[in-house]
């Protein structure tokens, strides 16, 4: 490649990094608003080596880079990086370092440069601990050198209309919110506390912008005390959409001011005060901020993050009625894709993303969740592959997995469900893997536990149907969702990094899967939410509250895929229970609507329901 732009921008980097004697640039994927899904301007990794993962850190080395791949992007890595120049460590096999890992290559007192407004707190302390014994020297650098390489026309992002969401929709005003959060500052014996994550800085102000596709959010920092409100962001316009959020802002009891102005404002306000710190919530340019005399910081878990995952009555009413929708949107498709196959008309990769966004719209969605997955054959085994050809058509018996979700005002969606052109299953083989991917979600959705489990837990519980038979794959099990905000919300999830108790009237995916280069992927995903639930308790075990999940999706399973003889009675109760269920929701949400539809899910369940 050697007109590769990467490959250019890679040694141009390099020859900075030798001009400033910097053994290392520390890259990671993020922004000073540590977002997973980064604006244009924020794109450093992907402007200089290619990969589009919506996570992985790069480090670059005076003669080399080296690119952190999780599970979800092996494949995808090596096919967009020029491999001549990145390394590929993919992390959780055997011979690929960690990011901690490759720094102990580096000489004694070697010197790292970063970027301060990439970097969190968390990460910079973890990194200079786990090097210590080389007393490496992190340097933080006055500008980012790859900024000065991006073309203008990236540098900028349209900002649309702001809007306020309806409390009642919601549940709680910001100045009720407001009131929360003063009183637990209060509790911690703290002064006031700075915000920087967009998504709770959208929730806690009860507003909602476009600066970042596919997440409601818009730049900002927040700061609470005692005695103010201070949002520092910039109206994107004078629209009455924006007017009516300032009104209500100010109505609120926050106060606007100028996005930048937080780097000379935050020091005064800080100053003498007790600030409430999360490390991991906030970049280091931040905390270099407050690195002042007179600042006293005190460490705690994310407030905002934690109250906002959990979902209040009219939030979880609103994540019913958007995943109802959503699920109609997705059967209309699948019943498309087979009418399609039965025609003997094509159908690309790019023609059935469009076909479900725009069933997505006709539910009243205002957006997409994320940019659609739909993996035709290989390309399904790419976990999150992202970008859908046209030139990619399925043939009968290819795989094809879909995973899609949509906003609406009042909930947010995410699902997956795999099956094959013309529902032809061509081997054996394919239908024991679809099989037991299934087994797996059924352990997890019909799991329960009591409370005080983790997400590692239900993680170990979802994956042992797969374990037992030699299966496995390379994600999380599931993740938070937040409501009318970002797919991706924390602190809950399901997978081995979870550590935390799973907490009630949260909403998280189900999501196991299967994927094999060059044959295929399988995924199956529903959204749950955490409920109390009812267990006898036999003699012995200590008494206490239980817990399990209420699904919000109701999409048929391929069954032309299920392989019965692989399935316990208890299974097979299950999946009656589910179609027969998903029968009775969407029924009367696709009569009169789409009848080719309705006759096609009536079609599909019929032999599981006989």
């Amino acid at each position: 490649m050697p007109d590769s732009p990467y490959i250019q921008r890679i040694e141009a980097l390099q020859a900075v990094l030798k001009q400033n004697q910097w053994d290392a640039f520390l890259l990671p994927h993020n922004d000073v608003h540590l977002n997973e899904y980064l604006p244009e301007h924020a794109k450093l990794r992907d402007f200089l080596i290619g990969f589009t993962g919506s996570a992985g850190d790069a480090l670059v080395f005076q003669d080399s880079v080296c690119l952190f791949a999780d599970g979800r992007y092996y494949e995808q890595a090596d096919a967009e990086v020029p491999l001549s120049h990145v390394n590929v460590s993919k992390l959780g096999l055997e011979g690929n370092p960690s990011l901690k890992e490759l720094l102990m290559i580096l000489p004694q007192g070697g010197v790292v440069a970063y970027d301060a407004q990439t970097v969190t707190v968390s990460t910079l302390a973890g990194l200079q601990k786990a090097t210590a014994s080389l007393a490496l020297r992190f340097v933080a650098v006055d500008e980012n050198p790859i900024s000065s390489l991006f073309p203008p026309t990236l540098s900028t992002d349209s900002l649309p209309a702001w809007q306020a969401v309806d409390a009642s929709v919601h549940g709680r005003s910001t100045s009720d919110k407001l009131a929360w959060l003063r009183k637990a500052l209060k509790d911690a014996s703290c002064d006031g506390i700075i915000v920087s994550k967009l998504d709770d800085i959208a929730w806690f102000t009860n507003t909602r912008g476009r600066d970042i596709p596919y997440n409601p959010v818009f730049h900002a920092f927040l700061w609470i005390d005692a005695s103010q409100a201070l949002l520092f962001a910039d109206a994107p316009d004078a629209s009455p959409s924006t007017q009516k959020a300032l009104t209500v802002l100010e109505e609120n009891g926050i106060t606007l001011k100028p996005y930048v102005s937080i780097w000379q404002d935050l020091p005064k306000l800080a100053q003498h005060k007790t600030v409430y710190w999360t490390p991991s919530a906030h970049s280091q340019a931040i905390l270099n901020v407050l690195s002042q005399e007179g600042i006293r910081l005190k460490d705690g878990h994310n407030l905002l993050q934690h109250e906002k995952s959990v979902k209040t009555p009219e939030e979880l009413a609103g994540m019913q009625e958007a995943n109802l929708r959503s699920s109609v949107a997705v059967i209309r498709t699948l019943a498309w894709l087979d009418a399609q196959a039965d025609a003997g008309k094509p159908v690309s990769e790019l023609d059935l993303a469009h076909t479900i966004e725009g069933f997505y719209k006709a539910e009243g969605a205002v957006d997409l969740s994320f940019n659609t997955i739909a993996g035709i054959a290989s390309n399904s085994a790419v976990i999150h592959y992202g970008t859908p050809s046209k030139d990619v058509q399925a043939s009968a018996g290819d795989w094809i997995l879909l995973d899609s979700g949509a906003q609406y005002p009042f909930g947010t969606t995410d699902i997956t469900r795999t099956t094959t052109f013309a529902q032809t299953a061509p081997t054996q083989a394919h239908k024991d893997a679809y099989t037991h991917v299934l087994k797996s979600h059924m352990a997890g959705a019909s799991a329960v536990f009591p409370k005080g489990t983790s997400g590692a837990q239900i993680d170990g519980i979802c994956r042992q149907p797969l374990w037992q038979a030699g299966y496995d794959y390379g994600h999380g099990t599931g993740h938070g969702v937040g409501c009318f905000l970002n797919v991706h919300e924390g602190p809950n999830g399901i997978s081995k990094a979870y550590t935390e108790a799973m907490m009630l009237h949260t909403v998280n995916s189900i999501e196991p899967g299967y994927y094999v280069p060059n044959w295929g992927g399988i995924r199956l995903e529903n959204l749950a939410v955490v409920a109390e639930a009812s267990v006898s308790l036999q003699a012995g075990t200590p008494p206490g509250v239980w817990y399990g999940f209420e699904l919000l999706n109701w999409i048929p399973f391929a069954t032309h895929l299920i392989e019965e003889s692989l399935l316990s009675s208890a299974e097979k109760s299950w999946l009656a229970w589910y179609h027969a269920t998903s029968l009775e929701k969407i029924t009367p949400r696709l009569a009169g609507k789409d009848e080719s539809a309705l006759a096609w899910l009536h079609r599909v369940l019929l032999n599981t329901l006989s």
